[in-house]
């Protein structure tokens, strides 16, 4: 299977803090500054159902975060979120915007 590095996000609504915030896309590439692909959660959901693994990379330390599934309190929709660790550069929600 293969291993997706995601480098950007686009969030809905663009104009709330990213805690009230939901992803829409997220895009892959090989580097940090680098995007090859844009997709959806539902792309990103089947993929990994499929076994496919994304993660996020800190630019700062280069440690990795694992991209999993959850399910939204608020609305109930099954969502992808990074794991928690010390590195806040490697958090899906503070990742650049994908243009």
């Amino acid at each position: 299977m293969a291993q997706f590095r995601i480098t950007c996000t686009r969030q809905e609504p663009v104009d709330e803090p990213t805690a009230k915030a939901h992803l829409l896309a997220v895009g892959t590439g090989s580097r940090p500054e680098q995007l090859d692909v844009i997709w959806s959660i539902e792309e990103v959901l089947m993929a990994m159902d499929k076994g496919h693994q994304f993660y996020t990379q800190s630019k700062d330390s280069g440690r990795t975060a694992t991209v999993e599934k959850f399910v939204c309190p608020s609305c109930q929709r099954t969502l992808i979120r990074s794991t928690p660790d010390a590195d806040p550069d490697n958090n899906l929600d503070n990742l650049p915007r994908c243009p």
